[in-house]
């Protein structure tokens, strides 16, 4: 009897910390940016986000792009044809739109927490792990504006928590989630088939490990390709047969044939790379200033208050890093696969990606990187993780954890509200 009220006072205590952090962050997206901020062409030189363009788009009945992300759209139609009795949306089409991207960031942070709450099994870096990607500058700008990212980043941390589950407990149940989530990811953005990295989660056990992989990828297969042809002839009026060639639409676009500026190996350059790799490891984080995301120069695109923050982040992740490290060695010399596969998805995940929109569009380095964000909240928690296994029972550990968790979301915060939030305003 004590165990089962104990269990109860906990489950209501984490659906009152969910309910809060869904309530609290949706909130803040929804006043953050003006809805207006949607409804100008010239703000497509912020980050090159496409809010107007989604917008005008719809409003023109167009379709243009449409493939790249095909149920983004099935479900912003949904939504605005059903929410003329809802006050805060009436029918309008750019507050229905951005109410997608609010709800998916809201409803990803309370993921999130629940993920990091399996994890280190402690409410308050659950919650600050959570909040501080909530206030990293790449989630909270595309939470607040019209754009396809925050509901694929949705699926995408579903996604990944459907890995965890299968690294825990390899059932067939989670092995089919994992590919099913894999596969509405890439329903919402097709550059999510990056995620099959997370297949690696699968091989954690020897044991039946054939089956589990035939069953996430007809899982995937089923959602994600099946899914996509449905979506096509129902929603978009493709014959059958014309999908495929519909599908790779991006590569008829003007930036890749034309212009040749999207896809091309000549993009592959250090300077891209480097470029990229900032803006998916420190900007999309810690924010800059509204021209700097273009700079490779690090030092010189913050301010002093901002390089300071930066640092305390790049401290933080650093020793995530090292303690995960040290739990991949400690795996392989105890044969322990499991954890080495979940900390190699780290890393792979951030090579893969980072590689990828080099190759893609190096141009808008910051428009990708929020994608990223889940890796780097994964390593966080990695670290955390092991850091508490190592130091079972330290008070230096219980107190010193959350305290440097605390301080850096308090500061990323503060820094992105007054750097990235109140400079948009103007424009809107």
């Amino acid at each position: 009897m004590p165990l089962l009220l104990i269990a109860s006072f906990i489950m209501k205590k984490t659906v009152i910390i969910g309910i809060l952090l869904f309530v609290a962050t949706a909130t803040v997206y929804w006043k953050s940016i003006p809805h207006s901020f949607n409804t100008h062409f010239g703000n497509k030189r912020f980050f090159d986000s496409d809010g107007e363009f989604i917008v005008r788009q719809y409003r023109e009945g167009k379709t243009f792009t449409h493939n790249d992300h095909v149920l983004y759209h099935v479900l912003g139609k949904v939504v605005q044809q059903n929410s003329g009795s809802v006050p805060s949306l009436k029918g309008d089409i750019v507050r229905s739109h951005k109410f997608l991207s609010v709800a998916a960031g809201a409803l990803g942070i309370v993921l999130l927490y629940l993920m990091g709450l399996h994890m280190t099994s402690r409410q308050l870096p659950a919650v600050l792990g959570a909040l501080l990607v909530g206030g990293s500058a790449g989630w909270w700008f595309f939470s607040s504006s019209i754009d396809t990212y925050l509901p694929c980043a949705l699926a995408t941390t579903a996604a990944l928590g459907a890995a965890l589950l299968v690294v825990k407990t390899p059932s067939l149940h989670a092995s089919a989630a994992l590919g099913a989530l894999i596969g509405l990811a890439f329903l919402l953005r097709t550059d999510s088939v990056l995620l099959a990295m997370l297949g690696l989660s699968l091989l954690s056990r020897r044991e039946g490990v054939f089956t589990r992989v035939g069953v996430a990828v007809a899982a995937g297969l089923i959602v994600g390709v099946i899914g996509y042809f449905v979506l096509a002839h129902v929603c978009y009026d493709v014959a059958w047969a014309d999908v495929p060639q519909w599908a790779r639409g991006a590569l008829a676009r003007p930036e890749t044939q034309q212009k040749q500026v999207w896809g091309v190996t000549g993009n592959l350059t250090r300077h891209n790379v480097l470029k990229v790799l900032v803006n998916h490891l420190c900007y999309t984080v810690v924010f800059p200033e509204l021209p700097t995301t273009h700079w490779t120069n690090v030092v010189r695109a913050y301010t002093p208050a901002g390089l300071a923050i930066l640092t305390g982040y790049i401290i933080v992740m650093t020793t995530a890093a090292v303690y995960t490290l040290a739990r991949m060695r400690a795996g392989v010399r105890a044969g322990n696969w499991a954890i080495l596969i979940l900390s190699l998805t780290v890393f792979l995940w951030l090579a893969v990606r980072i590689l990828f929109y080099s190759w893609w569009d190096p141009d808008d380095p910051f428009l990708f990187s929020a994608m990223t964000i889940p890796a780097l909240w994964l390593l966080l928690m990695l670290g955390a993780q092991q850091a508490y296994l190592k130091h079972d029972g330290a008070r230096i550990a219980e107190w010193s954890i959350p305290a440097a968790l605390l301080l850096l979301t308090g500061l990323v915060w503060v820094h992105n509200f007054r750097l990235l939030i109140v400079p948009l305003q103007p424009f809107a």
